[in-house]
């Protein structure tokens, strides 16, 4: 297993990896950095370009070190479960972006949920390692990472290609030459071939069951059920995610985003970089939720809704703290010397810093989203004003513990900074 990264305890990637250690010209990398760090606050013009080079960079370079980590902490339970699975995946680790030869115009390596499922599995003893190899390995196979594996895990998997759900398994064989797969499974309903192809740059199947997927505007996301999920420590919040998709929630996916495209088409590519995969919640009475998981890069969960506009809302603050997650990769975004606890008015309650900047940068890309809406025409004019005085109160308990805070790092500083300017110059 030479080769492996082999990141920090915590399993999580060593920020000189992504800051450019692999060039060896680390200083300028560093600079190029720091002046990039803004794009993350909230959609500016001038960032759009970068954004879509540096988002991928970091979350497939991190994918890469926790993959390696992970293999570390789980090969002798992975190597006894399995043949060629643990070879493949240390040779995607050991060189992620030459490795991978990918024709299908999907979101790269990095935005599944198997690897949230990886940290999670190293943070807490226990947890189903062989499974969760598995499936980062199908997510490879399914971004053109050629090879064979099998694998035999204790009971059965139910795994993803791309956005087809395979047949629960008891044993799994997989080849792939990147462009074509056949994965021969048998399980407690039978055994079967899948077999996949890139048809006009997507995956086909015969034999998979075709998950539902959002695509419009440039936006393309899977909506994931309740049996194409693991997360690990997350029983309570899987116990309310819906079982099925109902049609008429595809419908209000559709105007949402036909929202953001006529009124705010700058949250577009904001949205669309970094929700790659989305699960429904059953709605509680008088609430509507949403969420996002720091370690489960690109997935995130909302409320079932029957309004177009509040869900547009939603994706626009999960969006946003993809983006907060993804930049926490290279820094923390404060320091940890600040030991207050501050009113956050959305939980209504007192939280530590980290969660006061994670609030301010959410709800102020959604105070934005909403003053934009309106100033562009959005027919809910009234319902744009009275969620821009409430934000507006929020921000009056959010800002004061961000501006001028010596514990916020010089990334929690470009989090907030541009953000807190736009919000004060309308």
């Amino acid at each position: 297993m030479a080769g492996l990264v082999k990141p920090e305890a915590d399993a999580a990637l060593s920020a000189d990896v992504i800051r450019g250690s692999r060039d060896g010209d680390k200083r300028a990398t560093d600079a190029a950095l720091s002046a990039l760090l803004p794009a993350f606050s909230y959609p500016q013009p001038s960032y759009v370009a970068p954004l879509d080079e540096l988002v991928p960079l970091i979350v497939r370079e991190y994918a890469a070190g926790l993959t390696g980590s992970y293999l570390v902490h789980a090969l002798d339970r992975v190597e006894a479960a399995s043949e060629g699975l643990t070879a493949y995946i240390a040779s995607w680790v050991a060189d992620p972006s030459g490795t991978l030869n990918c024709r299908v115009p999907v979101p790269g390596a990095g935005w599944d949920y198997a690897f949230g499922d990886a940290y999670r599995t190293m943070l807490n003893a226990g947890g189903d390692p062989v499974g969760v190899t598995a499936g980062i390995a199908m997510h490879l196979g399914a971004r053109g990472v050629p090879g064979s594996w099998r694998v035999e895990p204790d009971g059965h998997l139910r795994l993803r290609w791309d956005d087809w759900l395979l047949p629960a398994a008891e044993r799994i064989a997989v080849e792939t030459d990147g462009e074509r797969a056949h994965i021969r499974y048998s399980g407690p309903a039978g055994s079967g071939t899948v077999s996949l192809a890139v048809v006009d740059g997507r995956w086909r199947a015969d034999g998979a069951a075709k998950m539902t997927s959002v695509a419009r505007h440039g936006i393309a996301f899977d909506v994931l059920t309740r049996d194409a999920l693991a997360m690990r420590d997350y029983e309570e919040l899987l116990g309310r995610t819906l079982t099925t998709v109902d049609a008429r929630m595809m419908d209000v996916f559709s105007a949402a985003l036909d929202i953001v495209a006529a009124h705010t088409p700058q949250y577009l590519r904001w949205i669309a970089r970094t929700v790659h995969q989305l699960f429904l919640i059953a709605p509680r009475p008088g609430k509507v939720e949403s969420g996002s998981v720091e370690h489960y890069l690109g997935l995130v969960h909302l409320t079932e809704h029957p309004e177009p506009l509040p869900v547009a809302e939603l994706l626009v603050h999960e969006a946003t703290h993809q983006y907060m997650n993804v930049i926490a990769k290279l820094e923390p975004l404060d320091d940890g010397s600040d030991q207050r606890a501050y009113w956050s008015p959305a939980v209504r309650t007192e939280r530590p810093v980290a969660k006061i900047i994670a609030a301010f940068h959410a709800f102020g890309n959604v105070l934005l989203f909403y003053r934009w809406c309106r100033e562009n025409g959005l027919s809910a004019r009234g319902e744009c004003e009275r969620q821009e005085t409430l934000l507006g109160g929020w921000m009056e308990h959010l800002i004061p513990p961000i501006v001028d805070n010596p514990a916020l790092s010089e990334t929690g500083n470009a989090l907030c900074q541009p953000l807190l300017a736009a919000l004060e110059h309308p």
